[in-house]
């Protein structure tokens, strides 16, 4: 998705549709710009179905490709999944 004016990025927000699994498996969200990990990103562990990141701020220039990735741990059977974060013009 093309950021579409120079923003910040902040108050990452995410939710699966059943918790992560077993105490060892974890739902791992960050947010990318142009295929690039930045700092803002959060993590689901065990039993926990949503997670947050209120601390880090990611600033995006328009025009660079934004992107969610989910990393899990293990193979889990949850497909749903919605990430939501706060974009502020510069």
């Amino acid at each position: 998705w093309p950021v579409p004016f120079d923003c910040t990025l902040r108050n990452m927000f995410a939710r699966s549709g059943g918790a992560a699994g077993g105490a060892t498996e974890n739902f791992r969200y960050a947010l990318l710009l142009d295929s690039t990990v930045t700092a803002l990103s959060c993590t689901a562990t065990a039993a926990e179905n949503q997670s947050f990141d209120t601390a880090n701020v990611v600033t995006a220039t328009q025009g660079k490709r934004l992107s969610i990735r989910l990393i899990t741990s293990a193979a889990p059977t949850v497909t749903y999944h919605n990430v939501s974060m706060e974009m502020r013009p510069l």
